[in-house]
């Protein structure tokens, strides 16, 4: 049997469509059989060779006038969309206002995520730098100009201190302001990209009494003069002196997203010329910030690795296991947060991801709708879909169809979360004091995230739908052998079950986050802070030769009931130090498990109603208890445990304290323990207590427990005497419960945004629930028109429609009840004190995802079960 050239056949088979190529080839090898016994080999390849080209013409020439009417099509795929949309409103609406709003939500969730991810990201170097950190956000100020002098790896290092106590600015023209002030290196500008508007970034902070200053503080301080060369007084935050400064640069306000935020950058190198504290020159400072710059490509944890060897060779020769990291810069903000302090500005990677999961799930339950909706329709179109292939529609073109359908209802979703979002993020913006909007260079990523999320979710909305209903066989549906219910919907029930397992997990975790709430909100916190007021005197010298005047005034004012002073309140951070206690007899390590100190004056415990357990509270009365300690009961317990059993009779015991400052166990820091406290919270109830060692230091924050109905008064007389008493810092006052709740309201906002989220989640499932109901309801109208023509009650009727679903909503408690253990323990695991985790939340949870079930299908249920049989039996 004679074959056709394989080259012909090849170009057959390239030319023409392989829908067609089968059947032209045969056709054409047998007239090819024929030639080459009538007319020889030779001339039957020519001849094959022109029939191929002839049927690829044909071929070219048909797809050529079927391209011609795609554009037709196309418009014919857009107004059948419509024609469904506007024909069947209810559908439309339930899908369109899920999606909408679904989308909305996930849009506000990306603008968060794109702001918090945002950070730094600015900097010219920024992948190459590091900040040098260990427990704390500080290092000593020693170890990023070693390690840029010592390693090849590191090119760059600069370095800086911030001022955040309001230091007073006064100007020639005798204005007084009080300000924060970032101390830097003289390379501070040209290390970080932070733009100078005047000045030389390289040189405008090599003088000792340089300054730069924002755009905004060069208007505030100067008006339209030139702020360049003007000089200020700015009080020395160690001695309170005044330090002159003349202004060398003008920056660019820095922008939102950044950790480091200041107006007025000083030069650090004034510092050098006290004559007391070098603290530049010190290895055990810890109070630096400190940023080095390394080679592309260079491993940064061998760079970390280097410490130990740099610190025994400068400091101390025997420490061992002296460790630290090296957090690259674009990563600070959001993985920084668990430090013990900082001075930075942070976020938590944690919420990013929380957040993020919801937008997933949110997403997933709108685009189940979606499906669930548009396959619950397909009884309704199977018809349409039978009549259009008998007349010579191919799949492709059907799947074509149907997602033009998903495409306009999700352009009209995106355009609906649009509006929504333009109407919520202002106040959202304005209440959470977050900025969910980026600048133009960040409008063309934002775009093509949008972009991307709608195609994605016109694929995951679109897909199941448009492949489901092609796939019906024209034969069996228009014979009514099939109606498109292929599998009795099983599916439709997985993603119904899906759903409803999210939203049962989502009721459960959103009760468990309202009681956490409400029991942080509602703990004991072991003191009194209702009706104390709290001012900063700024320097603690200072305040301290003024504290016994001060005092006498304000507690001779009516409605004060107490007056107190501290350098520290519940809500601040307590220093970590080294302490050696007796009968021990080496230094806890400040970077290891460090106790903490809490610094406060002579009454304040008493004054915030603190107990005592055992001895008694600083005394005025008693010259040596300026150098006395008290324990709170964590630090009794403590030291019981890790000093012996001694220390179960702790009063007239010693303790000594390191002080970085002068580089030695200073034995002048020597004191006895003269009382126990009972425990109370000094930071957010998401920490345990810790073990505190109590010092007595009047500080420079003056507090007053004051009559709530005479607060007001006192303030106001208060304020009349800030001038009075020569304050270095702007009378400003906060009430004590509401700094310490500031603490937590970070958290407290953000579990707030947690309960929204959840809550539209299961309002969009229920709006899916309630379209699909209605589908079912409408789907077996005859079937109830013939249960109530034979007797079948209407409570039977509604009954039957509901336990179908309830037997879902049973499933996906069996399924969603474990889920939301594990996540809510996971979620838990953040507070150290924490509620317990009943089988009350899990039971009522499920009950309330029952209910809502039957709430949302009742209305289509009762509608069917009352409506007259006879409009549904009358086509019959």
């Amino acid at each position: 049997m004679a074959i056709p050239p394989k080259f012909t056949t090849w170009l057959l088979s390239y030319l023409v469509s392989q829908e067609f190529f089968e059947e032209i080839s045969g056709d054409l090898t047998e007239e090819y059989q024929e030639y080459v016994q009538t007319k020889g080999r030779l001339r039957a390849n020519l001849l094959y060779l022109a029939e191929v080209i002839r049927y690829a013409r044909m071929y070219r020439a048909e797809r050529n006038y079927q391209s011609t009417n795609s554009f037709s099509m196309l418009q014919n795929y857009i107004k059948v969309a419509f024609r469904n949309l506007i024909k069947h409103k209810s559908y439309s609406i339930i899908n369109i206002s899920g999606l909408g709003i679904g989308l909305a939500c996930v849009f506000m969730i990306f603008l968060f995520i794109k702001v918090e991810t945002s950070y730094d990201k600015f900097h010219e170097n920024g992948s190459d730098i590091y900040r040098l950190q260990h427990v704390y956000g500080y290092i000593n100020a020693q170890a990023a100009p070693t390690y840029e002098r010592d390693y090849t790896e590191v090119i760059g290092s600069t370095r800086i201190n911030f001022w955040k106590t309001n230091k007073r600015i006064s100007l020639s023209n005798e204005e007084i302001y009080y300000e924060d002030v970032l101390l830097a290196d003289s390379n501070f500008f040209s290390f970080f990209s932070f733009p100078l508007i005047r000045g030389d970034k390289k040189s405008c902070l090599n003088d000792k009494n340089s300054i730069a200053i924002s755009q905004s503080y060069a208007k505030k301080f100067f008006g339209e003069e030139d702020p360049i060369g003007q000089v200020m007084l700015v009080q020395d935050m160690i001695n309170g002196r005044d330090l002159p400064y003349k202004v060398a640069a003008v920056f660019e306000d820095v922008p939102f997203n950044s950790h480091l935020q200041f107006d007025m950058v000083a030069s650090f190198s004034i510092m050098y010329d006290d004559p007391s504290i070098n603290i530049l020159e010190l290895w055990p400072n810890d109070w630096i910030g400190s940023y080095i710059q390394l080679k592309p490509g260079t491993n940064p944890e061998s760079v970390a690795d280097k410490y130990q060897e740099m610190y025994n060779k400068y400091y101390d020769a025997e420490a061992d296991s002296i460790t630290i990291d090296l957090m690259p810069l674009e990563d600070l903000y959001l993985k920084s947060y668990d430090l013990r302090a900082d001075y930075a500005d942070h976020g938590n990677i944690n919420q990013v991801r929380i957040f993020s999961a919801i937008a997933i799930i949110i997403l997933l339950i709108a685009c189940i709708n979606f499906m669930n909706l548009a396959t619950a329709r397909s009884s309704k179109r199977s018809k349409e879909v039978g009549v259009r292939k008998v007349m010579g529609a191919f799949r492709k073109q059907l799947i074509i169809q149907f997602f033009a359908e998903s495409t306009i209802m999700t352009v009209l979703a995106l355009i609906l979360a649009s509006v929504i979002l333009v109407l919520v993020i202002p106040p959202v913006n304005r209440i959470a004091d977050i900025n969910l909007f980026l600048g133009m260079d960040q409008i063309v990523p934002i775009i093509i995230g949008v972009i991307l999320l709608t195609i994605i979710t016109i694929l995951i909305a679109g897909s199941y739908p448009a492949l489901f209903l092609s796939s019906f066989q024209p034969v069996s549906i228009l014979s009514g052998s099939a109606t498109g219910n292929g599998g009795k919907g099983a599916i439709r029930k997985a993603l119904v079950i899906f759903q409803f397992t999210i939203s049962i997990a989502l009721i459960i975790g959103a009760m468990v986050v309202y009681n956490q709430m409400l029991f942080v909100k509602q703990k004991d916190l072991g003191f009194e802070p209702e009706n104390v007021v709290v001012m900063n005197f700024g320097n603690t010298e200072e305040f301290g030769r003024k504290w016994h005047r001060v005092r006498s005034q304000v507690q001779s004012m009516p409605g004060v009931k107490s007056v107190m002073a501290g350098r520290m309140v519940p809500g601040d951070n307590a220093f970590y130090w080294g302490y050696k206690f007796e009968d021990f007899s080496e230094y806890e390590d400040p970077y290891g498990d460090a106790w903490k100190g809490f610094y406060i004056g002579y009454n304040t415990l008493d004054g915030l109603g603190v107990e005592v357990l055992m001895g008694r509270t600083f005394s005025e009365d008693i010259p040596t208890d300026s150098s006395a300690f008290i324990l709170n009961e964590s630090g009794w317990k403590r030291a019981i445990e890790e000093y012996g059993e001694s220390w179960n009779e702790p009063i007239g015991k010693t303790i000594e304290y390191y002080t970085t400052h002068s580089g030695d166990w200073a034995m002048d820091k020597k004191g006895v323990v003269v009382g126990i406290v009972k425990d109370f919270h000094h930071h957010s109830l998401e920490r345990e207590i810790d073990p505190l060692v109590i010092h007595n230091v009047p500080g420079r924050k003056l507090m007053v427990k004051v009559d709530s109905e005479k607060t007001n008064e006192v303030i106001a007389s208060i304020e009349n005497l800030w001038a009075e008493w020569n304050v270095p810092t702007t009378f400003n006052y906060q009430f004590l419960d509401e700094e310490f709740e500031a603490a937590y309201r970070d958290e407290d906002q953000f579990n707030q945004f947690i309960l929204i989220f959840c809550m539209l989640a299961i309002a969009i499932a229920c709006m899916g629930l309630y379209g699909l109901s209605s589908f079912v309801a409408e789907q077996r109208i005859k079937e109830i028109a013939v249960r109530k023509v034979l007797g079948a009650s209407e409570n039977k009727i509604v009954g039957m429609l509901s336990v179908d679903f309830l037997k879902l909503v049973g499933i996906s408690v069996l399924v969603g009840t474990p889920v939301a253990y594990y996540f809510i323990n996971q979620w838990l695991a953040n507070f150290a004190y924490r509620i317990d985790l009943s089988w009350y939340y899990f039971v009522v949870g499920s009950i309330a995802a029952a209910a809502i079930a039957i709430l949302t299908i009742s209305y289509h249920s009762i509608k069917a079960a009352t409506s007259n049989p006879v409009n549904s039996l009358r086509t019959e």
